[in-house]
């Protein structure tokens, strides 16, 4: 039933909150035939409808405008002289259209929107589902920095919502909210209202719209029963209902209550061993569910331990107990080879040992010796109760299973395959490559900016970087083996944490797929781009990271780090003084003249460079990338990946000036690809309701 109400809820509060309302575009054909219509979307996505003044049919590209137009893609929807596409998922920034109407036409319209959609909010509680009674902390991350306090309201029936009063600021609000103990079994749904810097208003929660509630008590625990033996207490009792675990108060007065809480446990009997001989103890049992929703406490049963040898408990038969021995002992092998393990890497290298604690394979040990040992406690108590063979059998198999677990765990030893070690320099090319990863729009005035202000604090703190690369090689107790790659790096400098700017750590695709699979020792850090782009705030002194994989230190090498602080343009009148040659009040006429000539000499003299300096590796990277793009309706989204993967590895080979040149063209390659994951993701949620894939999406 639970699960059947959040699914309710996940239709009717996630998908409004997911599916947006295309923003409609009408573009007329023939008023922009080769020009461009750029227009402003406040949405992720659109629907794009294209007018011609004769009947005839549309196509579209989205990566070249000299696209033939038997190559173009269909539109979705073509009538008359319309023809319409919806483009969803769209993401910040300029998105780009190539459009032809007219077969054997080789203009085509530039359709230019801006995507520039309205802040969303995520909603995080303090508790997990399903939610019970109580007082629940609710915190409000906003997609961007808000003008003034954001709105959020919650309902239980989806009709009448109540405010939350929040507190915070730039994007991240806290507040709470109160769930009774008489709300039932249903949900909470959540609204958000907010307006970016710009004022413009969002109301989207993009993950956490929605949670089950259960405020609901397991009914008393009615069938139990306590029975006493030599040396113990049996309570045994039955429920036929949903539990997490149940609650044993224990008194050695009759009328047990809450406050003599004794033991928790999971299971249906217990057996009580800390008692005193011939002295009577009185019990009650109440159940918990998931939640943590407690019934009523039970009936009062009791017991005394007896003091002879009437009514003995013998536990486990005695031709079983052999078992549970033999079970017992491979545990303590396992704990005593682990232990060895452990010694054994005292005697590696100081730089080896101090990685295998660094990659936290030191905690990897002492947390298999935590489980084992309670294991051998959880088998060793199997002595002591009433299990028939089968049942001996199941729990045996099961500990060895969870053994062989944790063995697959435990990594044996570690080596040092290649390291390797960097001085850094910065350089304004590297500098300008990690500005342009974090904002790809950026213009060429704030880059300049940027670098002169980031190379000026760099001197300014006196910054030095020191960088080693390792690939080691970890064995695991079960015989496996896995490669690690491990960037470390050491910061000199006089930073603090009132500079502004970070370092910022680019990592190529073709070294690490994704910043999911990195593994970052530093707290103080965030993910700019899962492309991956880390970045670490400007106190940093020094930073570790690793990832599975077999690279080498070249690879590694290929990683780039830089101190970045991103020019701000001051609000003044005259914000920008000195690019003149002359002062307009003396020369105002000989200096605007002699400006235009030096722009128009730099100009020529660039495009000239530009078109005589780019390699064949270049042209022949344009042609693969027109290629791929001309395949998607053909090809699988695995095999177009692949495609993708050999064209970013290209891409690094080239040049500076041809990276710029040619980097919107990839980057549109990876929207499309990324729209087309997006709608293979949703045709599988149109089949099967998959929460984890809901939230991915």
């Amino acid at each position: 039933m639970k699960r059947i109400i959040f699914l309710i809820g996940i239709l009717f509060f996630g998908l409004p909150g997911f599916i947006n309302a295309d923003q409609i575009v009408n573009v007329n054909y023939e008023d922009y035939v080769g020009g461009v219509f750029s227009e402003e979307i406040f949405s992720t996505s659109v629907l794009l409808k294209i007018s011609t003044f004769n009947e005839t049919l549309c196509r579209y590209n989205e990566v070249s405008e000299n696209f033939s137009f038997e190559s173009g893609n269909d539109f979705s929807f073509s009538f008359n002289n319309v023809s319409e596409k919806s483009f969803t998922g769209l993401g910040a920034g300029i998105k780009k259209y190539y459009v032809k109407c007219y077969e054997g036409d080789n203009s085509a319209i530039i359709i230019n929107l801006l995507i520039n959609p309205p802040i969303t909010g995520s909603i995080v509680l303090s508790e997990s589902e399903p939610l019970k009674s109580g007082k629940i902390d609710v915190t409000l991350v906003t997609s961007k920095p808000v003008l003034n306090i954001p709105s959020l309201t919650y309902s239980f029936d989806s009709i009448v919502y109540n405010p939350i009063t929040i507190v915070g600021s730039e994007k991240i609000w806290k507040g709470h909210l109160v769930i009774d103990e008489d709300t039932g079994e249903g949900l909470v749904s959540f609204k958000f209202k907010g307006k970016d810097l710009e004022g413009r208003e969002g109301t989207e929660i993009t993950s956490g719209a929605v949670y089950s509630i259960d405020t609901i008590k397991p009914r008393s625990v009615l069938d139990i029963s306590a029975e006493g033996y030599n040396g113990g207490i049996e309570l045994k009792w039955h429920f036929d209902e949903e539990y997490e675990e149940f609650n044993i108060y224990r008194s050695e007065v009759s009328n047990v209550a809450h406050t003599d809480f004794y033991k928790t446990v999971d299971d249906e009997d217990f057996r009580d061993t800390s008692v005193n001989r011939g002295e009577t103890y009185y019990y009650r049992v109440s159940a918990v569910d998931e939640a943590g929703n407690e019934g009523d406490l039970s009936i009062e049963v009791y017991a005394t331990p007896s003091n002879d040898n009437e009514n003995i408990f013998l536990g486990l038969s005695l031709n079983l107990r052999g078992e549970v021995d033999g079970l017992i002992n491979e545990i303590d092998f396992t704990i005593n080879e682990i232990r060895e393990i452990d010694s054994g890497i005292s005697y590696k290298s100081e730089k080896e040992r101090e990685l295998f604690s660094d990659l936290r394979f030191k905690s990897e040990i002492s947390n298999a010796l935590n489980e084992l040992n309670s294991l051998r406690s959880s088998v060793e108590r199997y002595k002591e109760q009433d299990l028939t063979k089968t049942s001996l059998e199941q729990k045996i198999a099961s500990s060895r299973l969870k053994i062989d677990s944790i063995k697959r765990k435990i990594p044996e030893d570690i080596s040092i395959l290649r390291e390797g070690s960097q001085n850094w320099n910065y350089e304004e090319n590297k500098m300008r490559e990690a500005i342009l990863e974090i904002d790809l729009f950026i213009d060429e005035e704030k880059i300049e900016k940027s670098i002169e202000k980031s190379i000026e604090k760099v001197k300014e703190r006196n910054l030095e970087i020191n960088s080693n690369f390792y690939v080691v090689e970890i064995s695991y107790f079960d015989g496996t083996k896995k490669e690690f790659c491990v960037v470390k790096r050491d910061f000199d400098s006089e930073l603090d944490k009132s500079d502004e700017g970070n370092f910022i750590e680019v990592i190529p695709k073709q070294v690490v797929e994704s910043a999911l699979k990195i593994i970052v020792k530093n707290l103080n850090y965030d993910v700019v781009k899962d492309d991956p782009i880390l970045s670490f705030s400007s106190d940093t002194k020094s930073i570790f990271y690793f990832f599975e994989g077999e690279k080498s230190i070249e690879d590694l090498k290929e990683i780039t780090t830089n101190f970045i602080l991103i020019f701000e343009k001051e609000e003044k009148d005259n914000l920008i003084t000195g690019y003149f040659l002359y002062d307009f009040d003396k020369k105002k006429s000989t200096g605007i003249v002699i400006f235009i000539i030096f722009v128009l000499c730099v100009l020529g003299y660039l495009f000239y460079k530009r078109k005589n300096s780019f390699s064949e590796e270049y042209f022949n990277l344009l042609r693969k990338i027109k290629e791929v793009s001309e395949s998607f309706s053909k090809n699988s989204i695995d095999l177009i990946q692949k495609e993708y993967n050999l064209i970013r590895e290209k891409y690094n080979l080239l040049g500076e000036e041809e990276k710029k040149n040619i980097f919107s063209k990839i980057e549109g390659l990876r929207e499309k690809i990324f729209i087309l994951k997006l709608e293979e993701g949703l045709v599988k949620l149109s089949k099967t309701w998959d929460k984890n894939l809901f939230l991915r999406l």
